[in-house]
């Protein structure tokens, strides 16, 4: 996924042919170069304006799933419900890199879109990330669910605007349905938001590819919905975001 945040711009929010071109450009530079999927974040003074039923705006990825800052919803972490006899959520990112075999391991398992994953990959996805959520099951001491979230931070104008993209969840299937999947992405949400929710920035948004395969294609869904995220195709203009999968393809899929 490649993540592109438009701090200011001279088009017009109703002049679809310029709107156009300059998605256009963005989608097939980025795309073509990194074979990858492609989400460009307008400034949120385009919010409810941009004519997103237009053929030329329309997005084309249904599984996109959206939330702007204001619209979140998470829980402090002590009340989220989970067994916390057997498990405890670590977020230290070098405490993780040590176990990024085994993650590799639940991903390649459990994630339909990871299945090419090697230890280098999982290892350089767990680095780069801006934070990183791993369940520990303590009774057995391995890892057990990982998430992990990307986020850019701009000022415009002084207001500063954050854009975050949520990836990489995923729990063992011998421990899914017992509340880990929710404390990894509640946990992730909050890093996003801010620890004190009343002092967080209006302007923001954050995004995701909801899987629709897998045991997590009924369950994730309705979590994401949960903390307040949306499919795209259901929320009109209301965030000014487009994204694209022209060019993306997974090396799993070419074999």
């Amino acid at each position: 996924m490649v993540l592109v945040q438009i701090i200011d711009t001279i088009i017009a929010t109703d002049d679809v042919e310029q709107l156009h071109n300059l998605i256009s450009v963005i989608h097939d530079y980025f795309g073509k170069t990194y074979n990858a999927r492609v989400v460009v974040r307008f400034p949120a003074a385009f919010d409810n304006k941009i004519d997103m039923n237009n053929p030329k705006l329309k997005n084309n990825v249904s599984t996109f799933m959206v939330a702007n800052m204001s619209d979140l919803k998470y829980d402090n972490d002590d009340l989220v419900q989970y067994d916390h006899e057997q498990y405890v959520l670590v977020t230290d990112k070098q405490a993780i890199l040590v176990y990024a075999n085994q993650i590799m391991i639940i991903m390649t398992t459990e994630a339909f879109w990871a299945k090419d994953w090697d230890k280098e990959e999982a290892y350089n996805r767990i680095l780069s990330a801006s934070a990183v959520g791993m369940i520990m099951d303590k009774v057995n001491k391995v890892p057990v669910g990982f998430g992990r979230i990307f986020m850019m931070r701009n000022n415009n104008n002084n207001e500063e605007e954050t854009l975050g993209y949520l990836s990489d969840v995923a729990v063992n299937i011998q421990h899914q349905n017992k509340g880990l999947g929710r404390v990894i992405v509640n946990y992730l949400v909050s890093v996003y938001i801010g620890q004190n929710a009343s002092q967080r920035p209006t302007n923001g948004s954050i995004c995701l590819i909801c899987g629709t395969k897998g045991s997590g294609a009924i369950s994730a869904p309705k979590l994401y919905r949960s903390l307040g995220f949306e499919h795209l195709d259901n929320i009109g203009n209301r965030i000014a975001i487009l994204t694209s999968d022209k060019y993306y393809f997974r090396r799993s899929l070419q074999r």
